[in-house]
């Protein structure tokens, strides 16, 4: 009887031990998965920021190119009003 007792809490502290474990190993999977979830976050995050920069560095494009247009017409302008100017003369 004495045997089967120790046998008996051996047994139940070997399954203490391991249900402990298991719940460690629980819990720092939990962790792992809410760092992992943060790190998701944050990337979207900087990815949102970086599409928003970009859409302001494609509006700035757009606009310069504009402006280059607008000067360019403008030198065309003066080069036929310079040329005109030269041929009346």
């Amino acid at each position: 009887m004495r045997k089967l007792a120790e046998r008996t809490k051996t047994a139940t502290e070997l399954i203490i031990r391991t249900i402990n474990d298991i719940h460690d190993d629980v819990g720092n999977a939990s962790s792992a998965l809410s760092e992992g979830v943060g790190s998701v976050q944050n990337v979207l995050t900087l990815a949102h920021k970086v599409m928003e920069a970009l859409q302001l560095i494609m509006a700035e494009a757009n606009s310069s190119d504009s402006m280059v247009s607008d000067i360019n017409s403008a030198l065309s302008e003066q080069t036929q009003a310079s040329t005109g100017i030269a041929i009346d003369g």
